[in-house]
């Protein structure tokens, strides 16, 4: 049972394309099982993108249009309200109320903007999109919603 006193208001889920955030990345990296900070370390950067098994994934123009409309679309289908989106080149913001899991909802959401971009022809069946996993901030308070917000619809950087 969900503690209403803890449970979060809404979520700030992040997730990115393919081969774009790689560990020794300048930016830093998170582990997967430990989830530990790996520092900026070019060699181990370089080491990562050779061992990548497809190229990495910029999304175009007609790709992120693709991707924005499929999340308003599965967020309205599993009545999840959608407070911010923002899908830039290699990476994609979502701010959703908080009715299931932040796994759940990131799951579903990758799910379905994969599908919907498969279906279009613009990537092969077996081409990943995303990276495994992604960021599910938890959002406990109306400033910390409005904080999100924020950040995704007004500090990504210019319009593209």
């Amino acid at each position: 049972m969900v503690d209403r006193w803890t449970a979060p208001i809404a979520y700030h889920l992040t997730f990115t394309t393919y081969g774009t955030w790689l560990h020794g990345d300048e930016r830093g990296s998170v582990t997967r099982k430990a989830r530990k900070y790996v520092a900026p370390d070019p060699v181990l950067n370089e080491y990562m993108k050779e061992r990548l098994n497809y190229p990495k994934v910029a999304l175009e123009a007609h790709a992120r249009k693709i991707v924005h409309d499929a999340v308003e679309d599965y967020c309205e289908f599993k009545s999840w309200p959608l407070l911010a989106l923002n899908v830039r080149t290699n990476h994609v913001h979502v701010v959703v109320k908080a009715l299931d899991t932040a796994s759940k909802m990131l799951h579903g959401i990758k799910s379905r903007a994969t599908r919907v971009l498969r279906d279009t022809g613009d990537f092969e069946r077996n081409q990943p999109v995303w990276t495994e996993r992604g960021n599910k901030g938890l959002l406990k308070t109306e400033e910390a919603v409005a904080n999100a917000i924020d950040y995704v619809l007004d500090h990504q950087g210019p319009d593209i």
